[in-house]
């Protein structure tokens, strides 16, 4: 719907889903319960796909593994 909003993550692991519990919730059936995680090492940000069912994209392009997030 084109809404977004700025979070905050103070951890070094974060994890992004649609189910209760996840560090963030996406309430999307596009989403997945446990959908991605986000990870920070020596200062830079890395998505990793959950096996989600839809996939994680990183500005447009399907990720597999750990991706740099730029």
């Amino acid at each position: 719907g084109g809404r977004r909003r700025e979070l905050v993550v103070r951890s070094r692991e974060a994890v992004l889903g649609r189910g209760r519990g996840n560090a963030i919730r996406i309430p999307s059936p596009e989403v997945s319960r446990q959908h991605c995680r986000l990870h920070v090492t020596d200062g830079y940000l890395e998505a990793e796909d959950l096996d989600s069912v839809n996939g994680t994209y990183v500005n447009g392009f399907k990720i597999s593994g750990r991706h740099p997030v730029r």
